[in-house]
């Protein structure tokens, strides 16, 4: 999957990478960076369920084929609280789902792109996604 293509089909220009970014109301309760993302797991266990996945192409059934990335859980003895931290070392286009948003139990879900260090938040173009990557695996088949 070529990251610089996806960028250019989803308008991503330079500047819209950074450091990291990050959700939540009053402080931050989901870091995403370049290198790993860190999901505060808030009362109740919102984000308790949270994963991100490399996307690596489409699938037939589930629309996009994913790499699940490791991840490290730290929660207390109900599951309700605590965090979990994801690790990853690969420039690429990758989905995080269950992100915590603050403590009303709001969570998000979306795409990230990871490029020379930096990292692009996406929103959620999930079916701009899709058609990007059919495109780019027609043209490679060709």
């Amino acid at each position: 999957m070529d990251v610089n293509a996806i960028a250019q089909g989803l308008k991503i220009d330079d500047d819209s990478f950074e450091d990291k970014f990050e959700f939540g109301v009053t402080y931050p309760s989901t870091t995403i960076s370049a290198t790993s993302a860190f999901v505060k797991v808030r009362g109740g266990g919102s984000g308790s369920r949270s994963w991100i996945a490399r996307i690596t192409g489409t699938h037939p059934t589930y629309g996009l084929c994913r790499e699940f990335v490791e991840m490290e859980r730290s929660l207390s003895r109900s599951g309700a609280s605590g965090s979990t931290t994801f690790t990853y070392e690969r420039d690429g286009l990758y989905e995080f789902a269950d992100a915590t948003v603050g403590s009303n139990g709001y969570t998000k879900r979306g795409f990230f792109l990871v490029r020379d260090g930096k990292v692009a938040h996406l929103g959620n173009p999930r079916k701009t996604i899709e058609k990007l990557l059919a495109a780019q695996e027609t043209a490679a088949a060709a």
